[in-house]
């Protein structure tokens, strides 16, 4: 990957980790420390986060996908443990 892509993959990764650190987190993403690696954890640390508009953003397209599977049209109901995800 490109050096730009690859940090700004790490950054976000390591924004959604922090979450967990949140008194009230907003989402649980047990894989988005080991995604970031240290080094990005340790820089978003560093730099204060971004006041929660990652974790916010992920929240809303979470509760977003969840409810389009949910509500698919199909009948059926999707595990509430699933996790949507997008690429792209």
């Amino acid at each position: 990957l490109p050096v730009a892509v690859s940090d700004s993959s790490k950054s976000i990764a390591a924004l959604r980790a922090l979450e967990e650190d949140a008194r009230r987190p907003l989402f649980d993403d047990p894989f988005a420390a080991a995604l970031a690696g240290p080094d990005a954890v340790a820089g978003v640390r560093s730099r204060g986060g971004d006041k929660g508009r990652i974790a916010i953003r992920t929240r809303f397209f979470d509760d977003a996908v969840l409810d389009a599977i949910e509500g698919g049209g199909d009948g059926r109901a999707a595990p509430s443990e699933w996790q949507g995800v997008l690429l792209g």
